[in-house]
């Protein structure tokens, strides 16, 4: 990072009519590939009469590549599909999709976190919903996990089917117990709020379970 000048006119200037902010210089951060979700930099500035250090903590603004990546063709003669919005009953399910999907980028470190503990009980719970493969059964991440939960998201085009699918993830992961109970019930009250409950994930989860509670017990 090169340093940043002020020169003397500049703070001389400083509160005359054509000078009435105060001189400053904007700092822009651009994230590699690999680069971390959150940044904490420390900026010490010099040639002040008192030392001052500006601190830097910024998140990514940027979509998680889980969330954001999908496949594409290759070469000049690729075709590409132009989406069409679908609407059931004013309900538009393609913005509620970029919605779920948003919640999750914008919390993806934290979950990643919290289900870093479980993830083998967590996998298990899911491949029974028949949300994630046997290969990512075996060998679980929490990338994995929510890239396989977003690609069948995707292919769901009715109202019902997507709060069926939230509900089923939501469901299983609930099942895990403990931290990861609470970060379910988290997610789902974020989604709720993003979705301005256009999404009736509570009411879904009390059906679900009093159907397997209804259940009878095979001996």
């Amino acid at each position: 990072m090169k340093p940043v000048k002020f020169h003397q006119k500049e703070i001389d200037n400083f509160g005359d009519k054509n000078y009435s902010l105060p001189p400053s210089c904007l700092i822009s951060i651009y994230s590699s590939l690999n680069a971390v979700p959150t940044l904490h930099y420390s900026v010490p500035i010099e040639g002040v009469a008192d030392p001052v250090t500006l601190y830097i903590h910024r998140s990514q603004r940027t979509a998680h590549p889980i969330a954001s990546a999908a496949p594409s063709g290759s070469g000049s003669d690729e075709i590409k599909s132009v989406p069409t919005k679908r609407r059931e009953g004013g309900f538009d399910i393609k913005a509620a999709k970029q919605k779920i999907k948003q919640v999750m980028n914008e919390n993806h470190s934290d979950f990643a976190y919290i289900l870093e503990s479980s993830l083998k009980e967590i996998a298990n719970k899911l491949f029974e919903a028949k949300i994630i493969t046997q290969q990512v059964q075996r060998s679980p991440t929490y990338d994995a996990i929510a890239s396989s939960f977003l690609a069948i998201m995707n292919l769901l085009d009715s109202k019902s089917d997507l709060e069926k699918h939230c509900v089923k993830y939501l469901e299983a992961l609930s099942s895990v117990g403990g931290p990861i109970e609470f970060a379910a019930n988290l997610l789902r009250d974020k989604w709720t709020a993003a979705l301005e409950g256009a999404l009736e994930f509570e009411q879904s989860l009390k059906r679900v379970r009093a159907n397997v509670k209804s259940q009878p017990l095979i001996s």
